[in-house]
C-alpha cells in the first residue's frame, strides 16, 4: 500500500508541474527494496543506508540501479560510521 501511495503522489506532483522530490527511506531497506521502489517510479531519490544492505557490493549496486533509471540515490551515514567506512563510501 506504501508503494502504491508514494506512487501515486510521485505522479500528481509531476502532473502539477511541482519540483518536489519524494524520498524513499524507511520503507526502503534492502536492495530488492530499492529495485521495487525505483522500477515502481514510486518516487524520485531513494536514502541508502549501507549498514541495512548487508556490505559495499550491494550499496554499489543499488547506487548503480538508481543511476540506470534516474533516480537520484542519497547514500545516509550510520551512527556507527568509522572513518573507514566513511571514506569507502564516498569513493
Amino acid at each position: 500500500a506504501q508503494l502504491e501511495l508514494l506512487r501515486t503522489l510521485t505522479q500528481r506532483l509531476a502532473a502539477a508541474g511541482s519540483q518536489v522530490t519524494l524520498v524513499a527511506d524507511q520503507w526502503c531497506n534492502t536492495l530488492d527494496d530499492i529495485k521495487e521502489f525505483v522500477l515502481a517510479q514510486a518516487v524520485g531519490m531513494i536514502q541508502i543506508k549501507t549498514p541495512d544492505l548487508g556490505g559495499l557490493h550491494n550499496t554499489i549496486e543499488a547506487i548503480l540501479f538508481c543511476k540506470e533509471h534516474e533516480v537520484a540515490a542519497y547514500l545516509g551515514g550510520t551512527c556507527n560510521e568509522t572513518d573507514r567506512s566513511a571514506r569507502i563510501c564516498t569513493q
